[in-house]
């Protein structure tokens, strides 16, 4: 059977799976501190980041990575703050 000029066989395929995406399961707020838990692959570093401004580029960390999914941190002065979690390598 002849599949063209522009066709070719696959002999082999390989699937490599998927980072899961971290899951933010419980955002609160006690005293003055903003909290967040989520999930967590054993093993896996995480690395949590905020902007105050989303047209800016420019995330920073907050503390030092970490394997465990919480984070409790202050709430500071600026109108609003976004935060986002980077699952590390």
């Amino acid at each position: 059977m002849s599949l063209g000029a522009d066709r070719a066989w696959v002999d082999q395929v390989s699937f490599v799976p998927a980072p899961v995406i971290p899951v933010i399961e419980h955002v609160y707020q006690t005293n003055h501190n903003f909290c967040m838990e989520w999930d967590t692959l054993p093993g896996r570093w995480y690395q949590v980041q905020y902007n105050t401004n989303l047209v800016q580029t420019n995330w920073m960390n907050l503390g030092a990575p970490g394997t465990n999914g919480t984070l409790s941190t202050l709430i500071g002065s600026e109108p609003q703050r976004f935060f986002r979690i980077l699952l590390l390598p």
